[in-house]
């Protein structure tokens, strides 16, 4: 059995290593210095502008519809199943 202690600097560890990059002031540095180079770039810009609204999902009207029709379906049931769980109760 782990003693709490060792427990905790294990756990300490774990979190130097996930967030390390967070208090390193180099890297903090670097991360400004690329937005900065990035911002005075006009094309970067419009290439990072025209991506952004690419990743929004294009569903066609058949998609939109059968979502629709589980929307209701899944309603429908948890109304179904509310009101026999309330007669249950009763």
């Amino acid at each position: 059995m782990e003693d709490p202690i060792e427990k905790l600097h294990k756990r300490d560890k774990l979190t130097d290593t996930v967030y390390c990059h967070i208090r390193n002031y180099q890297f903090r540095e670097e991360c400004k210095q690329k937005q900065e180079a990035t911002a005075r770039h006009v094309q970067v810009c419009q290439q990072n502008e025209q991506v952004q609204p690419n990743h929004k999902r294009k569903c066609s009207q058949v998609t939109l519809a059968k979502q629709a029709m589980k929307a209701k379906r899944g309603i429908a049931i948890k109304k179904e199943w509310r009101a026999g769980v309330a007669v249950v109760s009763i």
